[in-house]
């Protein structure tokens, strides 16, 4: 397997008082399906670590229950228990998802033994293809090319690279030696240089707010024409630097309302952004709207 295309870290979406709200989370689907190539539910724009195991599934079922196989589903499945992380790989098994990922435990700090062993125990479980979700800046826990290495000899099928270090994504593809290995990069800012070294897919946060943007980027790098590619990298950078006004999660709830789509709330402890912030984001958005309005709103 090979993951492709622009994947959105999809934003789950909650009410005011703190519920999963599927609803809205079946409304954002339907925006995304034309522009996008696959979802990655209950990652980090997904809130995953801030929901109960019974709650991410059901998120994973409203998500995969419109859904059919022209969009590849990746779940994410780690977790800060192993039991856990084990759990939600076989319910994503059974519900739909091609592939499963999963960022190191977190709160403690493990040396490479220990995250080897997590994920053995994890790629033996899984009838799906694994994938090392590498996100240091999260977990606390960093995965080493080297480490990537010994797990791909025991069946891990590629890594998703949110280390925000173009260096350290070209050190998975140099330094792991299974052939097809996959690595899919985690953040749109690093597309361009990323896909020119032959990865395939961004994992894009962005995309969950301008997927049109995002999929027009991705059709200029797919076809090699580095002039159109570059200057749509440029514009994914302005809007990413607007994405980062304030925490990621909480903007991308606003930039989307910004666009007029409602889609509730962040989960708590995140809270909206102040009105401020959300003040300076709306004037940016507007400010910028002939870069990311390409086919009007959803």
């Amino acid at each position: 397997m090979r993951l492709t295309g622009i994947i959105p870290p999809f934003l789950t979406q909650f009410t005011e008082a703190g519920a999963v709200d599927h609803d809205r989370i079946r409304m954002l689907v339907s925006f995304l399906k034309p522009y996008v190539q696959g979802f990655f539910v209950c990652g980090t724009y997904g809130s995953g670590p801030l929901m109960r195991v019974e709650e991410r599934m059901q998120v994973l079922e409203t998500v995969a229950a419109d859904l059919d196989e022209t969009h590849q589903l990746v779940v994410h499945v780690g977790a800060a228990s192993q039991r856990d992380c084990l759990s939600l790989a076989e319910h994503a098994a059974r519900n739909g998802a091609q592939a499963v990922s999963a960022v190191p435990p977190y709160y403690f700090r493990y040396d490479d033994e220990a995250l080897f062993e997590y994920y053995r125990l994890l790629i033996e479980a899984s009838p799906l293809p694994v994938y090392v979700y590498d996100n240091p800046g999260t977990t606390g826990n960093p995965v080493s090319p080297e480490l990537v290495d010994r797990l791909a000899q025991i069946g891990l099928n590629g890594v998703k690279d949110s280390s925000f270090d173009i260096n350290k994504t070209y050190a998975f593809i140099r330094k792991v030696g299974k052939p097809g290995f996959d690595v899919a990069i985690g953040s749109e800012s690093l597309l361009l240089p990323a896909f020119a070294m032959g990865v395939q897919a961004c994992i894009s946060g962005l995309a969950n707010v301008l997927p049109e943007l995002m999929q027009q980027l991705y059709e200029a790098a797919r076809a090699a024409d580095m002039r159109a590619a570059s200057q749509l990298q440029a514009q994914v950078l302005k809007m990413w630097d607007i994405l980062h006004y304030g925490p990621s999660i909480p903007t991308a709830f606003a930039m989307l309302r910004v666009r007029g789509f409602d889609a509730g709330f962040p989960r708590r402890p995140m809270l909206p952004l102040r009105k401020d912030i959300y003040g300076k984001v709306e004037r940016a958005m507007q400010e910028t709207r002939a870069l990311w309005d390409l086919r009007g709103r959803p």
